[in-house]
């Protein structure tokens, strides 16, 4: 009569090897699938970040304009109050120049 326990150990070992193998390709497949997950997952986000980021770009470009044009009206006003600032000055200057004169005139007479 044959033993049977190397019989039973060879069935247990090939059962388990089978298992095994099964266990090892659901695994490579829950990888996978965790990789397409995770790459799906991260295309997205970097869609996302992409919107916002040209979306924060096209904010800063209406700002940058904004400032622009502020600026344009300031150097606008800055210009207008020289020109407002040589027509004081040249009516000062005439009003002293008159002023010298009616004082040299007076002190003539005299």
């Amino acid at each position: 009569m044959k033993n049977p326990i190397p019989a039973a150990t060879k069935a247990f070992k090939q059962i388990t090897l089978s298992d095994i193998y099964e266990k090892i390709d659901k695994g490579e497949q829950r990888q996978e699938q965790d990789f397409r997950y995770l790459n799906q997952r991260i295309d997205s986000l970097g869609q996302r970040l992409d919107t916002r980021v040209d979306g924060l770009d096209q904010k800063i470009d209406a700002l940058g304009q904004r400032i622009d044009a502020q600026i344009a009206e300031v150097r606008q006003e800055i210009g207008q109050l020289h020109q407002r600032i040589d027509i004081v000055s040249n009516q000062m200057n005439q009003r002293f120049d008159t002023v010298i004169q009616m004082l040299v005139d007076v002190l003539k007479k005299n």
